[in-house]
């Protein structure tokens, strides 16, 4: 996963991507009625949120793009 060239990957990066590892074949055992369905809408949002860490992590606005994906209530 990590180019020799560029410093190593962020850990919650690393965590993240092992987390949607270990969910996959767990979603893949679902029953074909909820595999499709639950699972994708389980799925899916994972992958948005790996793809928003790495973009934070090559960009200088992070919390622009972290923000956009989180909604943390204000006070």
């Amino acid at each position: 996963m990590a180019d020799p060239n560029r410093s190593e990957e962020l850990p919650v990066i690393r965590a993240y991507y092992e987390l949607i590892l270990w969910l996959a074949p767990k979603i893949g055992k679902f029953s074909r009625e909820h595999r499709f369905t639950l699972g994708q809408r389980m799925e899916h949002p994972q992958y948005q949120i790996l793809e928003k860490l790495i973009r934070a992590r090559v960009t200088r606005d992070r919390r622009g793009i972290l923000e956009m994906h989180c909604k943390v209530p204000r006070n």
